[in-house]
């Protein structure tokens, strides 16, 4: 089983190699909408897993050949040979499959944390960080679910019922973006308390703690100051 792939701040973990391919291809023909860091860091992932798996770029799909003229002869002679013989000339052997594959159902969980107990946290023009991201995975056409000034308490319970809406949804990979301050205990949440990224977000995606997902990409993107 493959090991998580982390780039800068944007983690993922792929189990199956083609479904890595399948996620490559998808973001690269899509990612050059919604911000340029943004997809400067998708460039990031996309270059970690091209070493990690060993995959080939992804080319344009060539244009089909143009049919083959036949002769007045190879039209009438050998009875259906001819209609045979044009069939195939018209046809590219080397056409790509969609590829969206089976990552066509992601779905996605925004949380952003806007304001704080103090006035002076408060992270002021970061919905415009969250209208991005929701324009980014509308092109992809997945399914997206934000969240706004999540405190502790409800912080579980968000990410469970998350969880719950992928495997009701046979979701084929899921994203889980939060955005917030953040210290040397972790992320902070909207009555700033801290919360841990591996204990708190991480092992709740792990193959022991979400069998469904196995298998399939999960991708976690952490926006904070350390």
């Amino acid at each position: 089983m493959s090991s998580p792939v982390t780039v800068s701040s944007l983690r993922l973990d792929f189990s199956d190699d083609n479904r890595a391919d399948q996620f490559v291809q998808l973001v690269e023909e899509k990612a050059g909408v919604g911000r340029r860091d943004l997809v400067d860091r998708m460039k990031d992932v996309l270059a970690d897993l091209r070493q990690k798996f060993g995959l080939s770029p992804v080319h344009q799909t060539p244009e089909p050949p143009a049919p083959t003229q036949l002769s007045s002869s190879a039209r009438t002679s050998g009875g259906g040979g001819g209609a045979q013989h044009a069939a195939a000339a018209g046809t590219s052997s080397t056409a790509r499959p969609n590829s969206y594959g089976s990552i066509s159902k992601g779905h996605v969980l925004i949380i952003n944390n806007l304001t704080f107990l103090d006035p002076r946290d408060d992270r002021v023009g970061s919905m415009q960080d969250v209208e991005n991201l929701e324009d980014l995975f509308e092109k992809f056409k997945w399914n997206h679910t934000t969240r706004t000034d999540v405190k502790h308490k409800y912080f579980q319970d968000t990410l469970d019922k998350f969880k719950a809406k992928c495997v009701k949804a046979r979701a084929d990979a899921c994203v889980i973006v939060i955005m917030s301050h953040g210290g040397r205990q972790g992320i902070k949440t909207s009555d700033n308390q801290p919360l841990k990224i591996e204990d708190d977000v991480l092992e709740k995606f792990n193959n022991k703690n979400y069998p469904e997902m196995v298998g399939k990409p999960k991708i976690f993107i952490f926006q904070f100051c350390k």
